[in-house]
């Protein structure tokens, strides 16, 4: 992989590709970047970042925070680093016209003011414009009316603007939806010179917004109502010139000031095509020239094919041949479309289609037109396609939406043209239902607005996937509303036929009609609150895996309102991963941080130009962290590093103003500056460390130098004791918990260690990475983490600085930062990939995986070392409570869940086998060491526990059962000799309910039987049981009778008689299923039997005569791939199965023959095989392909009550605005 230097940019196509490899390397989407400038606050929305990151354009002037922004987002965190960015931005502002720095065609997008220099062939019809718009008096409209593709946007942008933008104070929009709103935001950002209003693409206001009242509003702000000392220009496509005809105020502008643009003239054309090249210092083949005026028709499609060609340039020239390749005037688009077509995926071609029908207005009596659309209406499938098509040029995308980049290729692509036609009618109808939804939002989602009967039903045609939120809503609550009358309507015809009497008839209409006004209303109600909640649930989901905490509140917030099956399974999905308190930041922006050794107090100094506060927060109620004091807003620049001395009374912070500042807080409720160290930083300060005395600081800073101080708090001196110069900038100082060790990592990824009582170099390695980005030493100081880019992650021996082996596999980004617990057992790290992890050092068993919705730059163990604080670019500090719920040590996949009959002891059986405590299933505890099989030979992950958690047995993978003497469960007896007999790979393994019978399925098609009486020695009985049906997936016992069953790969079920175990007897065999059976379970009283095939069905069986066992109802469907595994609750009344497909489906069983759907839990991100049913009732436990046993609560009202004990801070208004627009916001706790 390419290295990230921006000090190599020298040409545009250089910025590009650096550019996207720092965004790839934070694993971020194009999108991804756009929504996290947007939660950082970006107000830039007319800045398109898709272009920057395809080579496109360079960031503008007016676009610098944007494009820091973007620069932090993709993980850029030091002063340093972004300097060299900037630095290499201003290189090329400088230097535009260098080959390869430069595109000097648009293709079919407009040029714009920046592009004004390589925009040839208008010069005559520019000076025009200019003339007649300074000749113009102070207030006044003039139109531009052309064709589509005649160059109206390129003629006002690059033409007008840029010749008048130093005279006036000048403000660009397009329409959109809402043009009025546009409009007045634009001006609201102008200064105070004269005003140059410029609305291109006029036309929008009758394509994108169907309120006539919209329409006139907008009209008399450009005209009779525009601001004073102004001159309004509109950009009008000729065909929509009949619409503008019927609004007088626009028909009077039309008549009277109005500039056409008529067909380019030949010389203009040559012009066009010649000199860009010509500036950029490539020559333009005279055929070519002559073949490019010969086939001319339409700018767009000459702009794209002499971009085409540009790019197939070769030795300074752009040549026929190259011409010709690229599909010529006719075919370029088409080809380029085609090509990026063609590199989509089956699945990503769907989404193709359904994207750009979703861009395309159709004509109405008009040309179709492009619309654009908000990129948050996307889902993530969409990223590869729109990056697709960006690259290529046929897409435009910016921070806030998505539009194809000119009407051309609506007609130059056959393809879209196609799905155009073939759509046509359903987007006539999309289009309408748009805009009534948005008629229907600005009423206050009054029902009057709502769609009914014909016009309802026009819309079956239409895919929801083709709609937006909004429409989405609309819909819903249109066919929520038609059904609420239609039910009215049925209850008024049999009233009519029920009335007997006048007298009667009175009463009865009084009466009966405030009921039904009363029910109708609460129905009403009822069915908006069950959207609401649906709506609510589907958000909290999406949400889970960038940020569980707000997704908690939200899932916890649709539970409140309605509780629906999804928003049940919402709230019980959240359970399953650690609770997690949020600490956010007042403005959202990255943050050093530091917490007191006593874990009470957080401080969080701001890193962005926009704030440099220093924070503090009272981390005394962990599950309700308060603001502590006020600000200590010292530093005038951005803080990058901050440090707390080991006996909490100093604090040291660092940063852009080149300044190490110290301050007392042994008094946490009076803070004191006491200003800056002597002798400090000529440059960036980066990082700080404090000896474990708190007598001695260490500073590393961009001047590449490491700084000591010794300081004594008592006498207020402070003085520089040492000062080192390496040989790049210091990214990161640590000092060893003994004092015994400095250590220092440099931007060369250059590693050096000094003895510190001593002040004596012991070491200097380089590390062969690009940089060192941050450093740790374990507890005993005897080794050193250090995290570097691209998931660089190294241990080294201290003194000896030998690298050290690792089975730790960070993800592969940006390490920034790592923390040792303080027995050193666990290590945690800070990524770039938006993930805090926590790793078993040892075993290199992944603990716990922390999501986040951006850069993780800091995570910290707190003491007591059940809970992580980690911080995140998105200015919010999070504390977890790990591991969590679940349990990790299996390295390999995990197919059951042993657990004991009272819930307190469970099993993790894959690889190696462990036994745990979970009485509490929020932290379960490791209660034994990893038990594994003699020569180490790997377990299988079938496994059963005995019910009073004496013996353990577990298959292995080959042929043989190892068992362990578990009644002390901190130390497991193994028996000296394995279990064998099964001629094939133990599939399952089984105890009866006393324990006295120990049963296993093979895949040899037999059951095994061990007499397991006596713990210490199973006895192997003779006769397995013949399946007679291959492979045997799983068997289970009855609890209330010697009945055993087993499911088969042929998909039947065989029942026995284990009375006497040494002589079987066959009661039933039934065929379940076409398919392979993997799961059986009896419930809680014996006489239900539940199995799951891999058709993804569960069948119910009243096995109450066990010799005629009965299918009950259905079978149940709905879940994703192979059924593995299904169990019963203790009392019987509810149905849990597991899929291969990740989920965890849960049915009542008030009416067995007919279960009710309770919840759908994705339970996982790969298959799931394993699963029970706490003794509790509400405890649920997991396990699958990764490796971790999940504890899910299952009573929603307990589940509410975890969420509500780490709901903090509560979702703020603006929180609640973006995740659940227009929904009554419920009391959660």
């Amino acid at each position: 992989m390419a290295e990230i230097d921006p000090d190599t940019i020298r040409t545009r196509g250089e910025f590009r590709d650096q550019l996207t490899l720092l965004r790839t390397s934070a694993d971020l989407s194009v999108r991804a970047v756009r929504d996290l400038v947007k939660q950082a606050g970006d107000r830039w929305s007319h800045s398109t970042v898709g272009d920057w990151f395809a080579g496109r354009s360079l960031p503008s002037a007016s676009s610098a925070e944007l494009f820091v922004r973007v620069l932090r987002v993709c993980g850029v965190t030091s002063a340093e680093e972004l300097e060299r960015w900037l630095a290499a931005w201003r290189r090329l502002q400088r230097s535009p016209g260098r080959r390869g720095g430069v595109e000097p065609y648009r293709g079919l997008a407009a040029f714009r003011s920046e592009d004004a220099a390589w925009y040839f062939g208008r010069a005559e019809l520019v000076d025009a414009l200019v003339a007649r718009v300074r000749e113009l008096e102070a207030d006044a409209t003039l139109a531009v009316v052309g064709p589509s593709g005649s160059g109206k946007s390129s003629l006002l942008r690059a033409g007008l603007i840029a010749a008048l933008e130093n005279e006036r104070a000048v403000v660009v929009l397009t329409p959109g939806d809402l043009p009025a709103k546009a409009l007045r935001a634009a001006i609201s950002d102008a200064d105070g010179r004269p005003l140059l209003i410029v609305v291109d693409q006029l036309e929008e206001m009758f394509t994108l917004s169907h309120d006539e009242a919209r329409r006139i509003e907008f009209s008399r702000l450009l005209t009779v109502e525009r601001p004073p000392d102004s001159v309004v220009v509109l950009g009008l496509r000729a065909d929509f010139y009949p619409h503008a005809l019927r609004i007088p105020e626009l028909a009077a502008v039309l008549q009277s000031d109005q500039i056409v643009l008529g067909p380019m003239p030949a010389k203009c054309i040559k012009q066009m095509i010649v000199e860009p090249a010509r500036r950029a210092g490539v020559a333009v083949d005279n055929d070519l020239v002559e073949r490019l005026l010969s086939e001319y028709g339409s700018l767009p499609l000459l702009s794209h094919a002499l971009l085409a060609t540009w790019e197939r340039a070769s030795n300074g020239r752009m040549t026929l041949a190259g011409y010709l390749s690229s599909g010529g005037i006719a075919g370029a688009v088409a080809l380029s479309a085609e090509q990026a077509y063609g590199r989509l995926t089956a699945s990503e071609r769907n989404v193709a289609r359904e994207l750009f029908l979703r861009m395309v207005n159709p004509g109405d009596r008009t040309g179709d037109s492009r619309r654009p659309i908000e990129r948050t209406d996307l889902d993530d499938t969409a990223d590869t396609v729109v990056e697709a098509f960006v690259a290529v040029r046929l897409l435009t995308v910016d921070v806030a939406t998505i539009e194809i980049s000119h009407e051309a290729l609506l007609t130059a692509w056959p393809r879209l043209q196609e799905w155009i036609e073939s759509d046509r009618d359903s987007l006539h109808t999309l289009r309408q239902l748009g805009a009534a939804a948005v008629d229907w939002r600005d009423k206050g989602r009054d029902t009057d607005y709502l769609y009914r009967g014909s016009r309802l039903e026009q819309t079956n045609g239409i895919l929801p996937r083709r709609m937006n939120a909004l429409e989405l809503e609309f819909l819903s609550a249109s066919l929520v509303d038609e059904r609420l009358a239609n039910a009215a309507r049925r209850r008024r015809s049999r009233r009519r036929n029920q009335l007997v009497a006048v007298s009667l008839v009175l009463a009865l209409i009084a009466g009966t009609m405030a009921v039904v006004s009363y029910l109708k209303t609460v129905t009403a109600d009822e069915e908006r609150d069950r959207a609401w909640s649906r709506q609510l649930a589907i958000s909290a989901t999406r949400l889970r895996a960038t940020d569980p905490a707000l997704a908690a509140q939200l899932a916890l917030s649709a539970y409140r309102i309605s509780p629906t099956v999804e928003a049940r399974s919402s709230l019980i999905e959240a359970t399953g991963s650690p609770s997690v308190t949020r600490v956010v930041r007042p403005v959202p922006v990255p943050q050093a941080i530091a917490v007191t050794s006593d874990g009470r107090t957080l401080i969080g100094a701001g890193s962005a130009p926009t704030d440099t506060s220093v924070l503090r927060w009272d981390l005394g109620d962990r599950r309700r962290p308060v603001p502590a004091g006020e600000p200590l807003g010292v530093h005038k620049k951005e803080v990058y590093a901050a440090a707390v001395s080991a006996d909490n009374k100093l604090l040291a912070t660092g940063g852009a103003d080149l300044a190490v500042k110290l301050w007392d807080i042994s008094r946490p409720g009076t803070p004191r500056a006491l200003g800056d160290l002597p002798d400090g930083p000529t440059n960036t300060v980066y990082s700080l460390a404090f000896g474990p005395s708190g007598d001695l600081l260490a500073s590393g800073s961009a001047d590449s130098t490491v700084r000591l101080w010794k300081l004594d708090f008592t006498t207020r001196s402070y003085r520089l004791v040492h000062s080192v110069k390496l040989g790049d900038f210091v990214q990161t100082v640590a000092i060893s918990r003994d004092g015994r060790w400095l250590a220092a990592g440099d931007r060369a990824g250059t590693l050096t260690l000094w003895d510190l009582p001593r002040w004596r170099r012991v070491g200097v390695v380089s590390t062969g990475s690009l940089q060192i980005n941050t450093l740790a030493f374990t507890p005993a100081g005897n080794e050193l983490a250090v995290g570097t880019p691209r998931g660089g992650l190294q241990l080294w021996a201290v003194p000896a600085l030998r690298r050290v082996a690792s089975a730790i596999a960070p993800p592969d980004n940006w390490v920034n930062s790592l923390a040792f617990s303080t027995d050193g057992d666990r290590l945690a790290l800070g990524s770039s990939d938006n993930v805090a992890q926590v790793w078993d050092r040892r075993t290199g068993i992944l603990l716990a995986a922390l999501p986040h919705p951006a850069p993780v730059t800091a995570v910290t163990f707190l003491p007591g070392e059940q809970e992580l604080l980690t911080s995140s670019n998105d200015g919010t500090v999070r504390i977890w409570s790990i591991p969590g719920p679940t349990m990790a040590g299996a390295t390999a996949t995990v197919t059951t869940v042993p657990l004991s009959r009272d819930g307190r002891v469970a099993a993790t059986v894959g690889g190696q086998a462990q036994l745990w405590d979970v009485h509490e299933p929020r932290s379960p505890i490791a209660l034994s060491p990893p038990l594994l099989a003699p020569g180490n030979e790997p377990l299988g992950g079938a496994g059963a526990l005995k019910s009073d958690g004496s013996m353990l047995a577990v298959g292995t993978n080959g042929r043989s059962l190892i068992a362990w003497d578990t009644r002390d469960p901190a130390r497991p007896r193994r028996l000296l000799t394995p279990l064998t007999g099964p001629a094939g790979i133990i599939e399952s393994v089984a105890f009866n309910a006393d324990g006295t019978l120990l049963a296993a399925g093979s895949d040899d098609g037999h059951v095994w039987l061990w007499d397991s009486t006596d713990p210490t020695k199973p006895v192997s009985l003779p006769n397995p049981l013949d399946a007679e049906s291959g492979y045997v997936f799983m068997v289970a016992f009855s609890p209330r009778s010697n009945l055993l069953a087993a499911a088969t790969a042929k998909g039947t079920i065989r029942w026995w008689d284990v009375t006497d175990p040494r002589r079987p007897v066959l009661k039933a065999t039934r065929k379940a299923s076409l398919d392979a059976l993997y799961a059986v379970a009896f419930d809680s009283t014996g006489n239900l039997l539940a199995s799951g095939s891999s058709d993804g069905k569960v069948q119910l069986w009243n096995v109450e005569n066990p010799a005629a066992p009965q299918q009950l109802g259905s079978a149940l469907s709905g879940l994703h791939g192979t059924v593995t595994s299904v169990a019963f609750s203790p009392d019987a009344q509810t149905l849990s199965a597991t899929s291969r497909g990740g989920q965890l489906w849960t049915w009542s069983l008030d009416n067995p023959s007919s279960p009710t759907l309770e919840t759908v839990v994705s339970a996982s991100p790969k298959a799931v095989w394993g699963l029970a049913l706490a003794p509790d009732g509400h405890t649920t436990a997991t396990a699958g392909s990764d490796r971790l046993v999940r504890l899910w609560e299952t009573d929603p009202e307990r589940a509410a009550t975890l969420i509500c004990t780490t709901a903090t801070p509560a979702l703020t208004p603006e929180e609640w605005a973006t995740h659940a627009p227009g929904i009554h916001r419920p009391n959660l706790c």
